[in-house]
């Protein structure tokens, strides 16, 4: 995660690259929307002993997902934004 930081500092301090601005600034954080998905499914599976912390982390990460869902459409230069919203919707 370090490594993404300073190249995400990197971008926005010295605007490299400089013809993907957009998609890169979208791109970025895919790393760290996966982080977080793992990182609360990873929570839901240790709470093994307590049924109820379990049944709240999970639905936590399938958000985190359905969020990163969110980022990956909206960064995608082919999806049209009302076809988006039907998909995130439904």
């Amino acid at each position: 995660m370090s490594g993404l930081l300073v190249v995400y500092a990197g971008w926005q301090l010295f605007r490299w690259p400089a013809g993907h601005r957009e998609l890169f600034g979208d791109v970025a954080f895919y790393p760290v929307d996966l982080a977080v998905v793992g990182a609360a499914w990873v929570a839901s599976r240790r709470c093994v002993e307590k049924p109820q912390l379990r049944l709240v982390w999970r639905p936590v990460a399938i958000a985190f997902a359905c969020y990163f869902d969110g980022d990956v459409m909206w960064g995608s230069p082919g999806i049209d934004v009302g076809e988006a919203r039907a998909r995130l919707c439904s």
